[in-house]
């Protein structure tokens, strides 16, 4: 019997940990304690807007940072501005942002095919080999998959201060992302009661939504919508995703054109990634900016163009 080599065990008891206290955690919440304690931890309007809020932020962070900023590096910025978006997206508790980077560099590089993380089509055919699929994709492969080397696919990240200051720090950001709200609620519902109700619904079961926003791009995104180019996987376009993941659910926008810093290449497709970048740039805190926009539709598509990093 083959023993796995001590790093590779030390990465899938993180592995684990990390599930356990940001999916398990919540969903047990949600399942047990917020039913049991209904009429107490019921959430008010205060809680209700901080949620709403860090989902925002959080997801802005994820697609905008960690995706299109350090994974395909679709426009350049400052310091600043890098350590504000990657802060963001490490708020979502989805994986500090350099294993995040490799992970989707791994997707691309073999999407819907052996080797693929989170992909929903290798579990068989038929209803049943989807399902197997879906579930995977949408939760199985947080602790079944073997995390990709940093070394291998994101040298570049290595070597950027920015991406290790903010990678570093990842725990106590996703911490101070839990803890905030319930510590700002304190100045309009002072109380350990508005505390705790602040921390179960705009902390861990904010995560939690968040993570299954983020893992339905992996799963309903290769099963469910069309697909206006012909790329190589079985990417798809989402509509009704477009604003949980306020505009990552262009699937296969993105699979064509990965490099891209508008994810929403058509006037009507809602991106509020892009609207971020269009705002970021127009005030001169981001340039050279990658635009796919506007390019002509194709239904028969060439190979899609590099994604902008090193793999």
């Amino acid at each position: 019997m083959t023993t796995a080599p001590a790093h590779r065990r030390f990465m899938t008891r993180r592995q684990a940990v990390h599930v356990a206290l940001f999916d398990g955690l919540p969903l047990a919440l949600l399942l047990a304690v917020v039913p049991l304690t209904w009429p107490w931890l019921r959430p008010g309007l205060y809680e209700l807007g901080a949620s709403l809020v860090l989902w925002l932020v959080s997801c802005l962070g994820i697609t905008v940072g960690y995706h299109r900023l350090f994974t395909h590096r679709a426009f350049q910025c400052g310091r600043g501005v890098k350590l504000a978006l990657g802060i963001a997206g490490s708020l979502a508790a989805a994986g500090p942002v350099i294993a995040w980077a490799a992970t989707h560099r791994k997707h691309h590089q073999s999407s819907d095919a052996e080797g693929d993380p989170h992909s929903p089509n290798l579990a068989g055919s038929g209803w049943r080999g989807k399902w197997r699929g879906f579930l995977h994709a949408q939760f199985g492969w947080l602790v079944g998959h073997d995390l990709p080397s940093p070394l291998t696919h994101t040298r570049d990240l290595l070597a950027d201060p920015a991406a290790l200051w903010v990678n570093g720090r990842y725990f106590a950001i996703v911490l101070g992302g839990i803890v905030a709200p319930a510590l700002l609620v304190q100045l309009w519902e002072p109380g350990w009661r508005s505390f705790l109700t602040a921390l179960v619904w705009a902390g861990f079961v904010r995560v939690m939504v968040v993570h299954q926003i983020i893992s339905s791009v992996n799963s309903v995104c290769h099963l469910f919508g069309s697909r206006p180019y012909a790329t190589k996987e079985q990417s798809r376009n989402n509509a009704l995703l477009a604003l949980p993941t306020v505009g990552e659910s262009w699937h296969n926008n993105h699979h064509r054109h990965p490099s891209s810093a508008y994810i929403g290449l058509r006037w009507w497709q809602i991106d509020l990634g892009g609207w971020l970048v269009s705002a970021l740039k127009r005030t001169s805190l981001i340039w050279n900016v990658i635009d796919a926009r506007g390019r002509k539709s194709e239904t028969r598509s060439s190979k899609p163009e590099a994604s902008g990093a090193e793999n």
